[in-house]
């Protein structure tokens, strides 16, 4: 059985990497992202069981203290099989058959007064400052669940703050915007590096080092899309500076030592074996806990994502969020804003929806990413629905697969808000219009 999945997980990551490569899909989409995701779960992590490594005591650790081997192969096959679903499901409304000719369109595209991206980057700076008051242990500890709490009446996860510091990403991208238009030109790029500090500073301060990598492919996608092309040699620049900031926040956590040491190597062998994304054995994990240890939620877990945009100070008694409930319930965590299990699209699909969840919702999520990858692509909605993409949607690809859709809808949901906000007031108070010329990006 194993031999036989992994020569199925093999075609298919062959299969969607040709696409990859070939230009139909590519890391300025969506689908791009659900590759990637799909090769390092389907293929990548399964490698370290097959081969055992680095130890069996370690795999036993991470991935099989709730269940055993002989389950993990027939399962990872079923799970498998849905992803091949989601892949031809994102292939027919994306139309991705062939790589499409690279246009240049010329007109008027909204550009952004760049006093009221001002306004809006004192509010993420206020964010910041206030992060950082909130969680002053953070400037002195390497651990990111330094503001984890053991009780829930006492856990504050800076939730307020965090949407704050959000607006300078926005504003970022905002400023590439009017880069490209020429607008103040000066006054644009001193506007795009005070918020990419802004940003990326948070991003280090409070570990988040997938959104640094993350942050600069955007960023790189922007450029493409509204200045011009990018040099190789100014997007190896770009990529090194960002992979080098992020190896040395590694390296920082590592050299802590003691517990926080521990919990630092956990969590970066977890990025290649464990919980993060798509893992076999977390999926099973989960559905076998149902309805057992968590019941049926019918749905409920995508409500209570709407919920979770209200502020605990004002709605104390709400949920906690899907991926501590699982941390909580079925892994035996103790506390809260550390140690959540995200539980990815399939195991939160059945924990909702039971076998027929786990057939339904990849078709149905393979179907909207490819929709609006080709509405991006098309680049007919306007600049604001290319900044919801990019801030937004794009991180769709990788986060509905990998953490689930409730986790999604509450991301999307918060960005959408400043999205609507920032692009409202920023692009209404421009008094000159200014023709731009956009680029149709695909790759």
């Amino acid at each position: 059985m194993p031999e036989v999945y992994m020569a199925l997980a093999l075609l298919l990551s062959i299969v969607m990497l040709g696409y990859l490569l070939k230009g139909g899909m590519t890391l300025a989409t969506c689908a791009g992202w659900v590759i990637l995701t799909c090769v390092h779960g389907l293929l990548f992590k399964p490698l370290f069981v097959f081969f055992d490594f680095p130890s069996h005591e370690v795999l036993d650790f991470v991935l099989f203290r709730l269940l055993s081997r002989e389950e993990y192969w027939p399962w990872a096959t079923v799970s498998l099989l849905a992803y091949v679903v989601l892949f031809l499901a994102m292939m027919i409304t994306g139309q991705y058959r062939k790589p499409p000719e690279r246009i240049r369109q010329s007109g008027q595209v909204q550009c952004f007064n760049n006093i009221a991206l001002g306004i809006f980057l004192a509010f993420a700076v206020v964010g910041l400052a206030g992060f950082i008051i909130a969680f002053p242990q953070l400037l002195a500890s390497d651990s990111k669940n330094a503001i984890a709490s053991g009780d829930l009446s006492d856990y504050n996860g800076g939730g307020v703050w965090r949407s704050l510091v959000e607006l300078a990403y926005l504003i970022s991208l905002c400023s590439l915007v009017n880069i490209g238009a020429r607008v103040s030109l000066r006054a644009s790029v001193l506007m795009f590096g005070m918020s990419a500090v802004v940003w990326l500073g948070f991003c280090f301060l409070s570990d988040q080092r997938g959104a640094m990598l993350f942050s600069m492919v955007t960023y790189l996608i922007a450029y493409n899309r509204y200045i011009g092309t990018v040099s190789r040699r100014n997007m190896a620049l770009a990529i090194c500076a960002t992979v080098a900031a992020v190896v040395f926040k590694t390296l920082t956590r590592l050299q802590a030592g003691g517990a926080a040491m521990q919990e630092s190597l956990a969590g970066t062998v977890g990025n290649f074996v464990g919980q993060n994304l798509i893992e076999h054995g977390k999926t099973i994990t989960i559905i076998k806990s149902v309805p057992d240890v968590l019941s049926f939620q019918y749905g409920w877990t995508y409500v209570n994502a709407v919920l979770m945009l209200v502020p605990r100070s004002l709605f104390p008694d709400k949920s906690v969020n899907l991926d501590t409930t699982i941390g909580n319930a079925i892994y035996g965590c103790d506390a809260f804003g550390a140690c959540g299990v995200p539980p990815g699209l399939l195991a939160e699909s059945y924990l909702n929806f039971g076998a027929i969840g786990v057939v339904l919702m990849p078709i149905l999520m393979g179907l909207l990413i490819g929709k609006i990858d080709r509405t991006f692509r098309d680049g007919k909605r306007g600049v604001a629905f290319d900044m919801f993409y990019l801030v937004s949607l794009l991180y769709v690809g990788m986060a509905i697969v990998g953490s689930g859709i409730s986790s999604s809808i509450t991301a999307i949901l918060t960005q959408s808000i400043s999205v609507v906000t920032v692009c409202y007031v920023a692009a209404r108070t421009v008094h000159r219009p200014r023709i731009l010329t956009v680029r149709q990006v695909w790759a």
